[in-house]
């Protein structure tokens, strides 16, 4: 049976070599360079907003407010000390749109909401002494779980080289087969992280950035911009389209307090800069819209390893 100490280095191990992999998950919010969330939970909230330039008297009487509820549990482990390595995970997203102004006698079916469940596998092999190969795979379900069938389920995943510039220098580059921006797509992956003691700077292209600054062990501030999105398959046949494209992205100062050993607390208070939708019946746009810039509030509590 292997030691205490035997046991903490191991996760050291995992940790330090991990980050980069989780960093392009976009439900992982990783949220220090030298730390792992191994659960994550959050809430966010945009404030209700009218449609941009609406094209008809249905689209200008809507006003819509958009809440996002995510959990995440992840777990790694060692294959073969300092050369593989391997991290499993389950997510959960639900996305609430409570919509105001509906004309139901115009359109009796509306979309309330959208649910994100996903399988995560991260695979990371050691090339050299400071280059590693990362690949993911992120099979989930993208649906609002009415008559859910094959096509509500969508593989996602990537690959990417990582480069240790030194200990408080990490960068990769990659390809990666994601939704975010609201489809399907093959997008070029670049990640630079920068540590120091009192300040960090994170940028995944393109899905966030963020830079904090340390005043203490148990305080962080910093400023964040994320792009969150997906493709959802719709099952409700009262419906007039079958697939829902919505992406928005946010920015806005974030604050971070952690009152005991593990246990992190985020409070954001950001504006969304672009929320946008598409609805489609199989191949064809029947619409797209957006919605003006509101506040958004973000609040979450997450349990982190790492030294």
């Amino acid at each position: 049976m292997p030691s205490g100490s035997t046991s903490s280095e191991a996760t050291r191990l995992v940790v330090s070599r991990l980050l980069i992999a989780v960093a392009i998950v976009p439900w992982v919010d990783v949220a220090h360079a030298q730390r792992l969330p191994l659960t994550n939970v959050s809430y966010e909230t945009v404030f209700e907003a009218p449609l941009e330039n609406p094209e008809n008297d249905f689209q200008r009487a809507l006003r819509i407010r958009v809440s996002m509820f995510n959990a995440a549990l992840m777990l790694p482990s060692v294959i073969e000390e300092d050369s593989t390595l391997i991290l499993t995970g389950l997510s959960y997203r639900l996305t609430d749109f409570d919509v105001s102004g509906w004309d139901s006698s115009a359109r009796p079916a509306r979309i309330d909401r959208v649910h994100e469940l996903r399988h995560l596998v991260v695979l990371r092999q050691r090339l050299a002494e400071r280059w590693n190969l990362v690949g993911q795979f992120r099979p989930g379900l993208f649906s609002d779980l009415v008559s859910v069938q094959r096509t509500h389920f969508r593989v996602e995943g990537g690959g990417s080289a990582e480069l240790e510039i030194g200990k408080a220098h990490k960068a990769a580059l990659g390809v990666v087969f994601s939704s975010n921006f609201g489809e399907p797509l093959v997008l070029p992956l670049a990640q630079y992280v920068l540590v120091r003691p009192r300040f960090r700077i994170q940028a995944i292209v393109p899905s966030k950035v963020e830079g904090f600054y340390i005043p203490t062990e148990r305080v962080e501030l910093g400023v964040v911009g994320e792009l969150v999105g997906a493709q959802y398959r719709i099952g409700n046949r009262l419906s007039e389209f079958d697939k829902l494209k919505f992406n928005t992205f946010t920015v806005g100062p974030t604050l971070r307090y952690n009152p005991k050993a593990g246990l992190w607390a985020t409070a954001a208070f950001g504006y969304t800069l672009s929320r946008r939708f598409e609805v489609h019946r199989g191949s064809t746009k029947l619409e797209e819209f957006a919605l003006e810039k509101r506040p958004a509030i973000r609040l979450g509590l997450s349990y982190e390893v790492g030294p």
